[in-house]
């Protein structure tokens, strides 16, 4: 039966076809011209249960997606006429289909560009990753090739497009798609003369602002740089569920297990910078709230490697640095694994309810810090929302 198809739409049909144990998990993907309209969708050649997508909290590069096809009539040779050649781009899709209706529900898992690419009769094997990895040593594009000077009060929004436009040899500009900034930190001027050195990735200075300015800075499902200020308190005690858990009661639950990696939870950092003068400046974030289990007043110390600021030159920026290192480590330090069905809305930095029984978790709500899909099957990390440093919620 032939349904319609529907593109990231969350919606009560959605909900029941996703808890009914008879949908079909499909996959797709979209071969994009440098301007990322589609040109043509790949599905049948796809090799079944060859699919292997991680997603990972973080800055930057957060999507890594390996896959195999086949090479059925030469249509994807390893040459430069292959989709999948250097600095091409794809979007790839996970769905799910009514059996009885035949409509389906698509969701966009990102767009990636190729790090590698290889042969073996006629099945051809592609790694990629994100967007993001087209500014970084990932791809090896991106970087400068002259040293260059961010001068006073130039505006992050403003440096952010201008990097971006930056032509690449080929009469192509970095990325033809406008980031997404958010409007209170697009006009923040930058307060001090930086001078960035010859080879330095375009990646790696917008990680080291981003963390400056506490942003969180990522490419979205659909292909947009996005640049948001907000804080862990806030953001991900008030928002709403996208979905509950319930071990007892759903038939999308599969198993659960709760780890904590000792090793890498973290509940001190250190960031430090200095200005053009040779001032410097200190910056330093614990966990002291009362609810987690690894604050310092329970378990002492747990010191993540200090780390230098490259817009360190004024005591706020190192402040802000310190805050959003030690939430990224301890979103990826303490966590449960949970096993499901296909869910293919959930992203990472969604916020779900567990309840568990054995794990003794009622109606605990979880942030998800990484999302794994191979084939068919599919797994989330979650970090219990309590559990992380509490901040101030804006500046």
């Amino acid at each position: 039966m032939i349904g319609m198809e529907h593109y990231d739409i969350y919606d009560q049909n959605y909900v029941r076809l996703a808890q009914n144990e008879g949908k079909i998990v499909l996959a797709k993907i979209e071969v994009l011209d440098h301007l990322e309209y589609t040109i043509y969708e790949i599905t049948d050649d796809i090799i079944i249960d060859s699919e292997n997508y991680s997603k990972t909290y973080g800055q930057g590069i957060q999507g890594k997606f390996s896959f195999q096809i086949y090479n059925h009539d030469h249509k994807y040779d390893t040459n430069e006429n292959s989709p999948f050649w250097f600095d091409k781009k794809i979007r790839y899709y996970k769905g799910l289909k009514d059996r009885y209706t035949g409509d389906i529900y698509w969701f966009s898992k990102g767009i990636f560009t190729t790090t590698g690419i290889s042969q073996e009769n006629d099945i051809i094997s592609i790694d990629c990753v994100d967007k993001f990895g087209l500014l970084t040593s990932e791809t090896g594009g991106a970087c400068l090739e002259n040293a260059t000077k961010i001068e006073l009060g130039d505006k992050v929004g403003q440096m952010f497009v201008d990097m971006l436009s930056q032509e690449k040899g080929n009469g192509r500009p970095t990325d033809p798609i406008n980031p997404l900034i958010d409007f209170d930190t697009r006009d923040i001027e930058l307060g001090e003369d930086i001078e960035l050195s010859t080879g330095s990735y375009f990646g790696d200075i917008f990680t080291e602002l981003a963390n400056s300015l506490k942003c969180r800075m990522y490419y979205d499902n659909v292909g947009h740089l996005v640049l948001t200020r907000g804080s862990s308190d806030f953001e991900f005690k008030n928002k709403a569920p996208m979905w509950v858990f319930d071990d007892k009661a759903t038939a999308e639950y599969i198993s659960s297990s709760l780890t904590y990696n000792f090793s890498d939870v973290k509940n001190r950092v250190t960031v430090w910078g200095e200005n053009f003068d040779g001032a410097s400046f200190v910056g330093v974030a614990e966990n002291d709230n009362p609810k987690s289990p690894v604050r310092i007043s329970l378990v002492g110390y747990r010191v993540a490697k200090t780390m230098e600021d490259m817009f360190g030159y004024e005591q706020a920026n190192v402040d802000a640095y310190a805050e959003m290192y030690l939430k990224m480590k301890s979103i990826i330090g303490m966590s449960v694994k949970l096993d499901c069905t296909m869910l293919p809305h959930l992203d990472v930095e969604d916020v779900i309810l567990v309840r568990n029984e054995e794990l003794g978790l009622d109606n605990v709500r979880f942030l998800i810090s990484e999302i794994s899909i191979n084939g068919n099957e599919m797994s989330i990390s979650l970090c219990n929302v309590d559990n992380l440093p509490e901040f101030s919620e804006f500046e």
